[in-house]
């Protein structure tokens, strides 16, 4: 064989493998790769919730001023109490209407979106406390609810589906998970994840239906009022509480990371303007000294552990509320970020990784 020829169809052959691999690695698959979150929770409450004007000026100031490109919108149906098998959209529920503007406004301005349908409870109790009177019941009427916005989240875009949030009780049901895994995937053909109580992730044996274990982040991490944000950071991997027992809590998630092969995203994390923050950073009801040089101080500290590592997927903060006066004077409103603690979000969402 020619020699000239044989070269030419080399390269014609390096050619097509050219065009192929552009046409795997496209936008799709490029979109489908390992990335990370710089995102925080936008979030509100009840039939005013998520006002188109206020939501698409939060969704472009997020974007452009603070380097957010990822959010997570949420989405509350609730049941009357603990022994409870119905769940529903009461008082609290954002319309449906709403929450496919507010992912519109997300997408308009260039960012990724997870969608988080919650429970709550009518009597004021934590979801990660229900025991209903009937399990199967119950999970009858969650799986309405879930597949209700599996369907609105294809339909809309949305980048990832939480099927649960801090469902402590009930996420030992193992079997009943998978199933319900494998029916959202039926309708929602993107990323599924469950969100996890920091002291439930580890626990949790369905990881492996997933494709990331996302973690609400209330770690402890320091009981001292005005902690720094050395001490804090101190705290991810030594923190002693009111016992003996030390805590490594980077160890834990890291424990965790390797048994699943998966990455882990903070799919919540965040903490309250307050002296006392980082003590219990999940209860809003906590007193303490107003103070959002400790809020800032703990953004720093986490941006500082776990910012680098690789196969941390991200931070989702919680929350950012469009319409600020909707939270006024709620317990818990002081989780909102400060304008100290997005200065340190906007400094380490300009940081390469």
């Amino acid at each position: 064989m020619n020699a000239s020829i044989t070269e030419a169809g080399a390269g014609l052959l390096a050619s097509v493998l050219v065009l192929v691999a552009l046409a795997v690695t496209g936008p799709d698959a490029h979109a489908s790769a390992p990335a990370y979150e710089r995102g925080v929770t936008v979030g509100e409450w009840g039939p005013t919730a998520y006002a188109p004007a206020a939501t698409r000026r939060t969704m472009r100031r997020l974007a452009r001023r603070d380097g957010v490109d990822t959010v997570t919108l949420f989405v509350v149906w609730e049941q009357q109490n603990a022994r409870s098998t119905r769940i529903g959209p009461h008082g609290r529920a954002a319309p449906v209407s709403r929450i496919v503007g507010a992912i519109k406004a997300a997408r308009r301005a260039g960012m990724r979106v997870t969608l988080r349908p919650y429970l709550d409870r009518l009597d004021g109790g934590w979801r990660g406390r229900i025991a209903p009177s009937s399990i199967a019941a119950w999970f009858r009427s969650y799986q309405r609810f879930v597949l209700r916005f599996a369907r609105v989240a294809q339909t809309q875009g949305v980048d990832t589906l939480v099927v649960g949030s801090e469902m402590v009780s009930l996420s030992g049901e193992s079997a009943r998970w998978r199933r319900l895994v494998a029916r959202v995937r039926g309708r929602f053909h993107r990323k599924v994840t469950y969100q996890a109580n920091w002291d439930e992730a580890d626990s949790i044996n369905w990881w492996g239906a997933l494709d990331m274990i996302s973690i609400s982040a209330y770690f402890p991490l320091d009981r001292s009022p005005l902690p720094r944000v050395g001490d804090l950071v101190a705290g991810w991997r030594q923190y002693r509480g009111q016992g003996s027992r030390v805590m490594d809590w980077v160890d834990r998630v890291r424990q965790l990371h390797e048994r699943y092969r998966k990455q882990v995203i903070f799919g919540e994390i965040g903490y309250r303007a307050i002296s006392t923050a980082a003590a219990e950073p999940w209860n809003i009801g906590a007193s303490g000294a107003p103070s959002t040089r400790t809020q800032a101080n703990a953004y720093e500290a986490a941006f500082r552990v776990w910012y680098r590592v690789p196969w941390f997927r991200g931070f989702n903060w919680w929350y950012v509320p469009p319409q600020p006066a909707l939270v006024k004077g709620l317990q818990g409103s002081d989780h909102r970020p400060s304008a100290a603690a997005l200065r340190v979000l906007r400094r380490w969402h300009r940081r390469s990784r």
